[in-house]
Order: structure tokens, then sequence, then C-alpha cells
């Protein structure tokens, strides 16, 4: 469903497994929401994309807009099926976690409410 809200954008499976985003869909992408335990988590543009300086660590193209988001495999509906990373989540929120209780924690950083600038 997320590939297909994204025009033109398609996986590619030959170099990084990440989404490739055309230059002109970006501007038009909406941020993606989760909800935890009753709570609405934003994830703005900017925080779905990876930083074209940042190409070449992950084995993508010079010039090529990727997103971070991509597929695990076929959804089993048991085990792990996504993972909330260092892109997408970790730049974004401060996490805390309680091992002693079985929590996790979140709150607002200085980059929660960044935006996309083209």
């Amino acid at each position: 469903m997320y590939l297909d809200a994204i025009p033109g954008a398609y996986l590619d499976t030959n170099n990084t497994g990440f989404i490739v985003i055309p230059p002109s869909s970006v501007a038009d992408m909406h941020p993606l929401n989760f909800t935890i335990d009753g709570c609405v988590f934003s994830i703005d543009t900017a925080a779905q994309l990876i930083p074209l300086d940042q190409n070449a660590v992950f084995g993508g193209k010079i010039g090529v807009q990727y997103g971070v988001i991509t597929s695990l495999g076929a959804d089993s509906g048991r085990g792990l099926d996504f993972i909330i990373g260092q892109k997408l989540w970790l730049e974004k929120y401060y996490v805390v976690f309680d091992a002693d209780d079985n929590r996790v924690g979140f709150a607002y950083t200085d980059h929660t409410f960044s935006t996309y600038l083209p």
C-alpha cells in the first residue's frame, strides 16, 4: 500500500532493497502515522527519505532518492513483520527502554516536527 501511494515508486531489488522515489513524487508524499497504545506518532516526508549524501553508505546510486520504508518479505502475522528503526523512528523521537518492567517510552526531540525542504 505504501509503495502504491507514491506515483512511479518501485522497489530497488538489485542494489539496496529500498524504495526508489521519483523526484517528482517527493513533494506530494504524506506523513506516515503510527498508532501505538492509542497515541498517534507522525513521520514526515524528510524522515521517510534517505539523505542523498548517504546513498553510497547503503549501496545506492548517486542522485537517486531512496525511501527508508521497505519490505521485510511476506507478512506472516506473527513474529517480525515490521521494524521501527533508526532512520524512521530513532532520529525523530527519544526512546527509553525499560527492560526491568518490559516497557518502552517515547518523547519528542528537536527534530520530531522537521519538514522536508526540496
